[in-house]
């Protein structure tokens, strides 16, 4: 409970602290208010659990029977980080693409979905999907629209994982010019 001391009179107002109960009713009101959120998913899940203290959410969109070979490249880095990695794969067609056998030990939880809302509908159905993983340390939102990596991504990741800032990104593109 909390004491507003804003209130007029000799009564204080008491409210509720609010922020666990009205952070679970919000969630709620979105889940209704976001049709992603309904749409059926299957889960496949990873080899290795979910027991990290830092997670990777990759969206990724794809109607090939395989996953690229950028994809499989990225996981790799991000599991010898130590990460988490949770997939989530939108696509038009009702194929799902299968995880290189090859590569079993760095398979990470698969999400397939219908391909609506883009990387941040992938995003915010992994992360409903999961809640618990937002809290982690240190969660990446990242997207398959690279080529790559083509060597360590420890650099990255360090700075990264350094960071005391609430929300921290890396971007460059070469579309129109350098950006």
């Amino acid at each position: 409970m909390a004491i507003d001391p804003a209130c007029s009179g000799t009564q204080p107002v008491v409210r509720a602290n609010r922020s666990e109960e009205e952070r679970m009713i919000r969630q709620q009101i979105a889940r209704l208010r976001n049709p992603l959120l309904k749409m059926p998913i299957e889960v496949v899940d990873s080899p290795r659990g979910r027991n990290k203290a830092k997670v990777a959410f990759l969206a990724s969109f794809g109607s090939a029977n395989e996953f690229s070979r950028s994809i499989v490249e990225t996981t790799r880095s991000l599991v010898e980080r130590e990460y988490d990695v949770v997939l989530i794969r939108a696509s038009n067609g009702v194929s799902r693409s299968s995880w290189p056998a090859a590569e079993e030990s760095i398979r990470p939880t698969i999400l397939y979905r219908s391909n609506n809302g883009y990387d941040f509908g992938s995003w915010a159905v992994g992360l409903h999907r999961f809640p618990e993983l937002a809290m982690r340390e240190h969660v990446l939102l990242l997207n398959d629209s690279i080529v790559g990596p083509f060597g360590p991504l420890d650099k990255l990741l360090g700075h990264f994982e350094k960071s005391t800032a609430d929300v921290w990104g890396a971007a460059a593109s070469l579309q129109f010019k350098p950006h």
